[in-house]
């Protein structure tokens, strides 16, 4: 008797009062690892990061319900996308959105499969639809200095560029020496062809002076079944 009093009050005082949609529940109440990814990045003093496969600004947005402050540099190549975070970013005085370009291990101009939750320059090996778009790249180290990044700043380097990692930090050999953390996507299982095993990922991170400290679920969600990707927080060996 009494839950069902319960059901039917709740039932109308919905239609009284607006419900929040479940985008503002979760810009009102982050989940858990993005929590924790910002406190982290706070505990380290991270005053800036460089937000690399940006797509349409999901990963600011967590950020900043985080309460992460700092400056956010994000990089997108696809043309729509772009013009998504442009728009956004005109709301964030501490956001900054580069011009249309990808980073790589060098120069030049290159195809990239565009769908609409993500894009890469590697075929998914349970390939879905998608549409090509021509895109230039630049390397970290060719555009670092144009960014006007203090080099008091305490930098953090986010990667998700769907199987390119490898290629980014090629060319980003000087630059990594400014980044004291660095947050990373992995394949636990081969998702692209050609990416780099998540172990040897790992090692290589480790020889340019970087140790996890932590791991999150790409897809947090309760599901049962294997977890294909995750999320690697590294910051340096230097870092008390």
């Amino acid at each position: 008797m009494k839950q069902t009093w319960w059901r039917n009050t709740r039932k109308y005082l919905r239609l009284l009062l607006p419900f929040p949609s479940r985008k503002t529940l979760r810009r009102w109440f982050p989940k858990f690892e993005e929590r924790n990814i910002a406190f982290i990045f706070a505990r380290h003093g991270i005053d800036t990061i460089l937000d690399v496969g940006a797509h349409t600004g999901q990963f600011v947005t967590k950020m900043r319900s985080s309460r992460f402050k700092g400056r956010i540099i994000s990089f997108e190549p696809v043309s729509r996308f772009h013009a998504v975070l442009l728009k956004k970013s005109q709301k964030d005085a501490m956001w900054d959105v580069a011009p249309p370009m990808a980073l790589g291990a060098t120069p030049g101009e290159l195809e990239i499969k565009v769908m609409d939750t993500h894009s890469s320059f590697r075929t998914m090996i349970d390939s879905l639809d998608f549409s090509c778009e021509l895109v230039k790249i630049q390397t970290l180290d060719n555009i670092f200095s144009s960014l006007n990044i203090s080099p008091s700043s305490r930098v953090a380097l986010k990667l998700d560029v769907q199987g390119f990692e490898k290629e980014v930090l090629e060319g980003a050999v000087r630059t990594m020496g400014h980044v004291q953390a660095l947050l990373i996507e992995l394949s636990l299982k081969p998702v692209y062809e050609g990416e780099t095993y998540f172990l040897e990922m790992l090692s290589y991170l480790r020889e340019l002076g970087f140790y996890v400290v932590y791991f999150s679920p790409v897809v947090s969600r309760a599901k049962l079944g294997e977890m294909w990707q995750v999320d690697a927080l590294l910051v340096r060996k230097d870092i008390d």
